[in-house]
């Protein structure tokens, strides 16, 4: 079956399909680094979490393939589901290469929302843009700012957690 088949177990699977089929035909196109983003993109939302992170764990290794569109559906993906804006955050906060300003602007708006578990994300994604050696620290500069208004005022122990600059081992 090949490149063709494992593109097809991953376009025409549902829910309720095997994980390990599935997991297999993730590993396969990401490890070619197949232009297949809008195939990989239907995962997003997958039910099981273990196929999610499958996901997330292939676009951070193959971020030079599969970045920019992730990146991209981060700014525009106004179709996507709560679950899939949070899995791709996940990926935002392993990448390696620097944000633009648009996803700046659109990971400083994730920061309001209503989620507590996207807001937290949002932090996690802003925490990591400052580790990032070289960063440009004026264009991350509006994020920074609606994360420690955010951090500021917030209730929820789990965004709180996310904002914590340093965690102790």
């Amino acid at each position: 079956r090949g490149l063709v088949g494992s593109e097809m177990c991953i376009r025409d699977r549902s829910p309720e399909s095997e994980e390990p089929l599935i997991l297999t035909s993730l590993s396969v196109l990401t490890k070619l680094e197949a232009d297949c983003y809008p195939q990989l993109r239907r995962l997003l939302d997958y039910p099981l979490m273990s196929v999610r992170e499958a996901l997330v764990n292939r676009l951070v290794e193959h971020e030079s393939a599969y970045g920019d569109a992730a990146r991209d559906d981060v700014v525009e993906g106004s179709d996507l589901s709560l679950r899939a804006r949070r899995t791709l955050l996940s990926a935002l906060a392993r990448f390696t290469g620097p944000p633009d300003a648009s996803l700046v602007a659109a990971v400083a708006d994730m920061l309001s929302a209503d989620d507590w578990g996207l807001r937290a994300d949002a932090v996690r994604v802003v925490r990591h843009w400052q580790t990032l050696e070289g960063i440009d620290e004026a264009l991350i500069a509006p994020a920074v700012a609606t994360m420690n208004a955010l951090l500021a005022n917030e209730t929820d122990p789990y965004v709180r957690f996310a904002g914590e600059e340093e965690r102790s081992s």
